[in-house]
């Protein structure tokens, strides 16, 4: 009985110093960096300027307030002054304007239609 309680002991001493050297840190690979690079990926090759595409990539088709406003601060005005820039460049694409806000009630319905109205009243 008593030897089996020995082996018993063994085992365990042996499984927590393996449990503790697979805890050690020391070997650890440290994060890589990625590889920076200028290659094209498929899908943006060959964007035809004027087109959806060009405008989405090069434009940026919304517009961002800051979280319960309607406010246009100065980065909403440079992204419509570039909207409007490529859109009186390629006049034949209409405009959608359409406000949104994060969640769905009455006071983010308001908020919503007074962005699409700051939009408007700044176009």
């Amino acid at each position: 009985m008593n030897r089996m309680i020995e082996n018993t002991r063994r085992l365990l001493a042996a499984g927590l110093l393996v449990l503790a050297a697979s805890c050690s840190t020391s070997n650890t690979l440290a994060p890589s960096t990625p590889d920076i690079t200028n290659t094209e990926v498929a899908g943006f090759q060959n964007v035809q300027p004027g087109s959806e595409e060009d405008f989405i990539l090069n434009v940026g088709r919304r517009t961002y307030f800051t979280q319960g406003s309607a406010a246009l601060d100065s980065v909403a005005k440079a992204t419509l002054d570039t909207q409007i820039a490529w859109l009186a460049k390629h006049p034949r694409w209409l405009l959608k304007l359409q406000g949104f806000a994060d969640d769905p009630g009455a006071s983010e319905t308001a908020l919503s239609q007074q962005r699409a109205d700051a939009v408007m009243d700044y176009l």
